[in-house]
């Protein structure tokens, strides 16, 4: 049994703060705080665990979950596209065993790597049988109604490279850089146009 914890996967409001006024904040919190703007993440305690870490109080340590890695300076600033990309890259991995030395070779992020470290029978439910690390992917992306982050290859979206006239994505991501994004209006536009038609979908289903 795994425990879960919701998480919000639109656009910061810690770090929009530093990049937008009040009212675009609050703007597109009327969009990215609906159905389609949140996910499940694996968490909790138990002996498998081995990754933790701890705050100001040093006696208390916490695990090392992917909701906590992805955020902050240490992780993607809290971007979803980034998250994704990394998420992609676990069911990239063809052996569990191997899950330390080869999900290394393919992300950057230390943190983010931990997390998958800490709880990979977890992500790895939608691996079953014999099946590929795209159609994992594909399913993780299928069960969580995320279709409107990828295009149809099942390629990631840039969610920076949104164009408001097209209403189109131009790039998709290829690499989990963790320097932050100079374009936050961007990438709220890019992330909102997603949550947006992904609770249109969930609410008509």
């Amino acid at each position: 049994m795994f425990l879960l914890s919701a998480d919000n996967i639109g656009p910061s409001v810690n770090w929009a703060e530093k990049k937008l006024a009040k009212k675009e904040i609050y703007d597109f919190l009327k969009i990215s705080r609906t159905i389609g703007g949140h996910i499940f993440f694996p968490r909790g305690v138990d002996d498998s665990i081995k990754y933790r870490y701890s705050l100001n109080d040093k006696s208390k340590v916490y695990p090392i979950t992917l909701n906590t890695a992805r955020g902050g300076k240490h992780g993607y600033y809290d971007i979803f596209d980034k998250t994704l990309f990394a998420i992609k890259q676990f069911y990239a991995v063809s052996d569990l065993k191997q899950l330390e030395k080869e999900i290394k070779s393919k992300l950057k992020n230390e943190y983010v790597i931990k997390a998958f470290m800490n709880y990979a029978e977890s992500f790895n439910l939608w691996k079953k049988g014999d099946c590929t690390s795209l159609e994992a992917f594909k399913a993780f992306v299928d069960f969580f109604s995320l279709n409107d982050f990828v295009d149809e290859n099942y390629e990631i979206y840039d969610l920076t490279s949104f164009n408001e006239k097209t209403k189109l994505y131009g790039s998709q991501i290829r690499s989990d850089d963790t320097a932050p994004i100079e374009n936050y209006r961007a990438y709220v536009a890019g992330t909102n146009h997603a949550i947006q038609l992904c609770t249109n979908r969930l609410l008509a289903s």
